[in-house]
C-alpha cells in the first residue's frame, strides 16, 4: 500500500499501531520457536516490553552458527528496535495538531527532545517499514527457525 501526506495524523497513527501490533505478534511467534531448547527460560517472557524480546531472540540466535536462510536475521532485529523506538517515540508523545494551516508538533515524553513537526507522510513511512519486515519475520518462525532448531542441540 503507498501512502501520500494527505494530512491525517490520526488515521497515519493508527497505521503505525496496527502494523507495529502485527510486528510484535510475528516476534512473539519467533520467541516461541527460540524458547524451547532453553532451559533457563526468564519467568513472564512473554510479558516483556518488546525490546526485550528482541534481545532475547538475538542473544539466542547469536549462540548459534545461522544457516544462509537466516543469515540476515540478526539485522531486521536491529532494525526492528530502531523502528520499535520510533514507534514508541509517536504512540508515547503527543502531537498537537496544527491550526489554520500550521504545522502539526510531536512533544517527546523524553525529558530532553525538542519539540518537532511531524506529518501524517512520516508516520505512513514509518507504519509502512513495520509492514515491510513481517514477510521475513514469518519465515522465519514458520520454517528456518524449526529448521534451524530441529537441526541444533543447542541454541
Amino acid at each position: 500500500m503507498t501512502f501520500v501526506d494527505d494530512g491525517d495524523i490520526v488515521k497515519a497513527l493508527g497505521f503505525v499501531t496496527l502494523y507495529a501490533a502485527y510486528v510484535e505478534e510475528a516476534i512473539d511467534e519467533c520467541l516461541d520457536i527460540v524458547v524451547t531448547k532453553d532451559i533457563n527460560v526468564p519467568k513472564k517472557l512473554m510479558r516483556f516490553p518488546i525490546s526485550q524480546k528482541i534481545e532475547y531472540i538475538s542473544r539466542r540466535i547469536a549462540e548459534n552458527e545461522l544457516p544462509q536462510e537466516l543469515s540476515r536475521l540478526p539485522e531486521l532485529l536491529e532494525y526492528l528496535e530502531k523502528l520499535f523506538e520510533d514507534r514508541n517515540e509517536v504512540i508515547h508523545g503527543r502531537i498537537y495538531g496544527g491550526t489554520y494551516g500550521s504545522v502539526d508538533i510531536l512533544r517527546s515524553n523524553r525529558r530532553g527532545n525538542p519539540d518537532r513537526e511531524v506529518a501524517s507522510l512520516e508516520l505512513y513511512d514509518l507504519a509502512e517499514c513495520f509492514m515491510s519486515t513481517l514477510q521475513n519475520l514469518h519465515h522465519a518462525s514458520m520454517y528456518s527457525l524449526p529448521r534451524m532448531m530441529n537441526g541444533l542441540g543447542k541454541i
